[in-house]
């Protein structure tokens, strides 16, 4: 009986340091977790603070330019990047999406120059990838009261996407538009399309179709 008894004390002790290791591996993989939703978010409102750096130095290492065009260009430059830290202090304000539900921020804006922003934000890197972006607003101005980032940020999760799966010298439609009572954006690409095994996974976190893709810019943009 002893020996039996210590047996199972030491299996015990086992199984407890079997828990402990578990419940850290867990907290871990909750860190990781978090850590790639929080890099996800800033990396791209950075990737588009150098873009706008980038194409400021262009504006003013143009030489041919008239001076009164170099500095609108530059004024306009500065003001998008001035609109993308505005962005990412909000989205920073966002980091715990995964622990407490969005606060949403509504205020009128003007939907077609929220979307004209977004394609213009993309069609850099749309470019780069010989892909074109065609826009279009149908019908008349329409504006809602919505939260101008985070529906901003969806958009530009979705129009991200459909770029990547997009062949080169594609296109991609994006339209603006209202059905009675009911706004839409779509964007139509030309790409090979979502494998039907991938439906049901399609939203969940961390999963994602692409070799670098971090499984969150649709969870994002579903929430």
């Amino acid at each position: 009986l002893t020996t039996h008894r210590r047996a199972m004390e030491r299996q015990n002790v086992r199984l407890q340091q079997m828990n402990l290791d578990m419940a850290r591996n867990e907290r871990l993989a909750a860190i990781g977790q978090m850590s790639s939703a929080i890099s996800h978010q800033i990396l791209q409102k950075v990737g588009l603070l150098g873009l706008q750096c980038d194409l400021l130095r262009e504006d003013l290492q143009e030489e041919e330019g008239a001076p009164a065009s170099v500095v609108t260009e530059a004024q306009e430059r500065v003001n998008h990047l001035d609109q993308t830290l505005n962005d990412l202090n909000q989205t920073l304000s966002d980091l715990l999406v995964f622990s407490r539900d969005f606060v949403l921020h509504r205020e009128p804006c003007l939907l077609d120059h929220l979307v004209s922003e977004v394609v213009e934000e993309i069609r850099v890197a749309a470019t780069a990838r010989r892909v074109e972006i065609a826009y279009r607003c149908e019908g008349t101005a329409i504006s809602l009261a919505v939260d101008r980032i985070k529906l901003k940020q969806a958009l530009l999760n979705l129009l991200k996407n459909a770029v990547e799966a997009s062949p080169a010298m594609g296109e991609v439609v994006v339209t603006l538009g209202a059905i009675e009572q009911r706004v839409y954006v779509s964007m139509q690409d030309h790409g090979q399309g979502i494998a039907e095994g991938d439906f049901p996974r399609l939203f969940s976190p961390f999963f994602s179709t692409k070799e670098k893709g971090t499984g969150l810019g649709l969870t994002f943009t579903q929430k």
